[in-house]
């Protein structure tokens, strides 16, 4: 009997286990629709990168065209444009002749006031004040 009680339990251990392998091949069917509507998701999603990247990868193309006319009119503006160096130089050329300038119009007007104080037509206390009072004054 104990081998007939060992048979029964055998069969019925097998039928149990032929019933969990079924149930396992269910939900592994499950899983598989499930993976396949993730993968379904995945590859639409993928799809439409794709696409926007064919679109950024255009534009990129037009900005590419426009950065190199650019480039190439930065290219002209800096072969046009002077150096620092030159353009110290010009304005110490442009300083020194203001400052000639200055002197010869200073040498007029003192030349005017001493003038006028000889003609006695100012007094000379005047005339010192007002040739102390210039941009280049006696002293």
């Amino acid at each position: 009997m104990n081998k007939k009680k060992q048979k029964i339990t055998l069969n019925t251990l097998a039928k149990k286990m032929d019933a969990g392998f079924g149930l396992m091949n269910r939900k592994f069917k499950q899983v598989d629709k499930r993976f396949e509507q993730v993968f379904t998701v995945m590859h639409e999603y993928a799809m439409g990168v794709d696409e926007r990247f064919d679109k950024v990868e255009g534009r990129l193309g037009n900005v590419e065209g426009r950065l190199g006319s650019v480039a190439g009119e930065l290219i002209h503006v800096k072969n046009q444009m002077v150096t620092k160096d030159y353009l110290d130089n010009k304005l110490a050329d442009l300083r020194g002749d203001m400052g000639a300038r200055m002197r010869k119009g200073n040498d007029k007007f003192n030349s005017l006031v001493e003038t006028l104080a000889l003609h006695k037509a100012i007094p000379a206390a005047e005339a010192d004040k007002i040739l102390k009072t210039q941009p280049f004054a006696r002293v």
